[in-house]
């Protein structure tokens, strides 16, 4: 049998309808297993559950800050990489950068989104 290779999960982590209809659409489902969770408790809760590979955090839908966040998710899973997805053109949270954030996207998320979880998924394979 060939061993299939298994999917990189994305947990997609924003209160945005837009953002993430967005993201259902574009991300391929044979490429990315896909999750969502819309609250502080759900990202974490689901972060220990399934080991995500890559989490899409939206800046705006958290409430805890964004480096605590960060760090209580690394401590479960450190092999998470995170890309903030930022309203705001301030990257005011260059904390959670040095915590191992691979990037930060803009809104609207747009195609280059799907590039960047590619290539944060192509740098994990290494």
């Amino acid at each position: 049998d060939m061993i299939k290779e298994v999917n990189p999960t994305v947990l997609i982590m924003s209160k945005d309808p837009e953002c993430i209809n967005f993201l259902r659409e574009h991300l391929d489902e044979k490429e990315f297993d896909m999750l969502e969770a819309t609250s502080d408790s759900e990202v974490i809760q689901k972060n220990n559950e399934e080991y995500p590979d890559i989490l899409l955090l939206d800046f705006e839908s958290i409430n805890m800050p964004a480096d605590i966040l960060v760090s209580v998710l690394h401590k479960i899973n450190p092999h998470l990489e995170v890309i903030f997805i930022t309203g705001a053109s301030s990257l005011e949270d260059a904390k959670a950068i040095e915590q191992g954030v691979f990037y930060y996207t803009s809104k609207p998320v747009g195609p280059e989104i799907i590039e960047v979880i590619k290539a944060c998924r192509n740098r994990k394979k290494r």
